[in-house]
C-alpha cells in the first residue's frame, strides 16, 4: 500500500518481509513448509476490530492477504482500514477519516487501493482471498487466479491477472499494520481479534482449520497474543 497525506507524503504500507512501513504484527504460513505436504490455496480470518484510532498521518489496517512468495511480485489484500484525516490508502481508501472495507491489489510495487464500503467497529468480518482457478498461459507460464472475499461477496480487485503460480512458495497471513511517514505515536490506539483463521484447498473447495503458523514481527507498537485455537488478538496502544 501506499499512504497519501496532504501534504502528497507517499510511503508503502507493505508486504510481509519487505519493512518499510511503522509497524507489522500477525501469523503466516509459507506454502510447502505447512500443513504436512497439503495445499494452501488462500487464507480466511473473521475480524472484529473494536478500536481503530490512528495517529496524524497513518493507517490502522488489520487484514488477510496472500503474496506469491516471501520476497512478492504479487500481492492480494483484504480486511478493514482507518486512516488520519488528511491520509488515505493509495489515494483512494478511507479518504474521509472513515472505517472502511478495502482490497488492495500490488504487482511489482505497482498498489490500487478499492474501498467496498464503509464498516463499524464490534462487528464480526469474514474476510478471505482464494484461488478461483489455475493453468498454464501461451507463454508457458503457470498461473493461479486469486480473488477477495468480504463478508460472502466475492470481488475481482486489481487491473491484471495476478498470475500467482501454484507451485509457487506463496504466503497466507493475517494481520494488523500502522503505517505512516512517523515512528509509533501514543496516539495510536487498535484492538482486533482475528477468530476461525483457515487455509483453502482449491481441488476441494473446503476450507481447512490452520494449526500451525510463524509469527510475523516487525516493531513492537503494536503487540498480539499467542496463536490458539486458529485466533489471535492485536492491540497497539
Amino acid at each position: 500500500m501506499v499512504i497519501v497525506s496532504v501534504a502528497v507524503v507517499t510511503i508503502a504500507l507493505d508486504v510481509p518481509f519487505a519493512f518499510a512501513s511503522v509497524a507489522q504484527q500477525g501469523y503466516y504460513q509459507i506454502n510447502g513448509s505447512c500443513c504436512s505436504g497439503a495445499e494452501m490455496d488462500g487464507w480466511r480470518a473473521d475480524i472484529s476490530p473494536s478500536t481503530m484510532t490512528p495517529a496524524s498521518g497513518g493507517c490502522l489496517i488489520t487484514a488477510v492477504l496472500a503474496a506469491d512468495n516471501i520476497s512478492p511480485t504479487y500481492q492480494l489484500e483484504s480486511g478493514e482500514a482507518k486512516c488520519a484525516s488528511g491520509t488515505s490508502i493509495d489515494g483512494t481508501c478511507s479518504t474521509s477519516n472513515d472505517l472502511t472495507f478495502f482490497i488492495e491489489w500490488s504487482n511489482s510495487g505497482t498498489y490500487s487501493c478499492y474501498p467496498k464500503g464503509d464498516t463499524l467497529l464490534n462487528e464480526i468480518n469474514t474476510i478471505q482471498v482464494t484461488e478461483t482457478g489455475n493453468g498454464v498461459d501461451p507463454g508457458g507460464n503457470c498461473y493461479a487466479n486469486f480473488n477477495a472475499s468480504i463478508n460472502g461477496t466475492q470481488y475481482n480487485a486489481y487491473n491484471v491477472d495476478p498470475n500467482f503460480c501454484s507451485t509457487t512458495a506463496w504466503v497466507g497471513m493475517a494481520w494488523a499494520e500502522f503505517s505512516s511517514a512517523n515512528s509509533c505515536s501514543s496516539s495510536n490506539h487498535l484492538a482486533a481479534s482475528f477468530t476461525r483463521i483457515a487455509r483453502w484447498q482449491y481441488s476441494t473447495g473446503v476450507f481447512q482449520p490452520v494449526n500451525s503458523v510463524t509469527r510475523q514481527n516487525y516493531n513492537g507498537c503494536i503487540s498480539v497474543t499467542s496463536y490458539a485455537n486458529q485466533s489471535f488478538s492485536a492491540s497497539l496502544n
